[in-house]
């Protein structure tokens, strides 16, 4: 038998209902649930057919989650993947709103992989592993021409990702009608979460009422079929909850106090969920307030 590769790949043979919480609940909410659904070869295989465009065998298809103690920071991609035989990277990133520190993140979470590789089998990296990176964006408002792809250049390197519309109204008639799509219920999901953030309701409120209509309408069968993972859910929608009750802006405004630059400012707003928009509003706002 094939030893697996020891740079913290998912082990196919445990049970995905058996959550790290350290896994998990380090995301916000929404980040949390996908980067659940999309944890396994068959989803992973799914939207990775949608966002590129190209075909894979799951069985060409191993998850990575790296061990927390190669990892230089408490942020993690959210879903990854690299082919059998070594030959292509894949990261997979979802955000309900854009900014071009996207690019970093993506950038950070290569070099994270390719360490964790490197420690592994350092006598066999002659040849580095292509990369594909991509945005599964599920927003509000419909992508922008301008908006589809984010680059940066570091001299003669280019970092390009590819940003994917995912929402609900974006995908084909085929691919929402299968119940059993994972890319179908999670879009599901997410336009009935914001639908009840749009009415008043609460996170938790919110989360609960987009759960009750994906039980309806057969979607995440995994999810909603399983009182210990909607709870487990729940919990992570009331601390968003609570976290916007203690306010979500006040540690960005302390950055801004501090002269902290706009990349990171940007990052601290998306961890927030304060959007592009609200953080310049704030920066406006607190004009004469920031330490030189």
């Amino acid at each position: 038998m094939e030893k697996k590769k020891d740079i913290g790949l998912k082990n196919e043979t445990e049970p995905r209902k058996e959550l790290n919480t350290r896994d998990y609940s380090v995301r916000n909410s929404k980040d949390s649930l996908f980067r659940y659904i999309f944890s396994d070869s068959d989803a992973l295989e799914e939207i990775y057919t949608w966002v590129s465009g190209k075909n894979i065998s799951r069985d060409n298809i191993e998850p990575i989650i790296l061990d927390e103690k190669l990892q230089r920071r408490s942020r993690f991609n959210d879903t990854a993947f690299i082919t059998n035989d070594d030959r292509l990277i894949v990261f997979l990133e979802h955000q309900s709103t854009l900014n071009i520190t996207v690019a970093y993140r993506m950038l950070e979470y290569y070099v994270d992989v390719m360490r964790s590789l490197k420690l592994s089998r350092p006598k066999n990296l002659s040849q580095l592993p292509m990369v594909e990176m991509y945005v599964a964006y599920n927003g509000k408002q419909e992508l922008k021409d301008e908006e589809k792809v984010a680059v940066i250049n570091l001299g003669a390197v280019q970092i390009k990702v590819d940003v994917v519309d995912v929402r609900f109204e974006a995908l084909p008639k085929e691919r929402t009608e299968d119940s059993d799509s994972s890319l179908a219920g999670y879009a599901y999901f997410v336009k009935f979460f914001e639908e009840g953030k749009a009415s008043g309701k609460t996170a938790y409120e919110s989360y609960h009422y987009a759960i009750n209509e994906c039980a309806e309408a057969g979607y995440l069968a995994d999810i909603v079929n399983n009182k210990e993972l909607i709870d487990m859910f729940g919990e992570h929608y009331s601390y968003d909850d609570q976290i916007f009750d203690e306010g979500r802006e006040y540690v960005l405004r302390q950055a801004i106090k501090n002269g902290s630059p706009i990349p990171l400012l940007e990052t601290l707003a998306e961890y927030a969920d304060i959007s592009t928009e609200r953080l310049y509003q704030i920066l406006e706002e607190m004009k004469g307030s920031v330490l030189v």
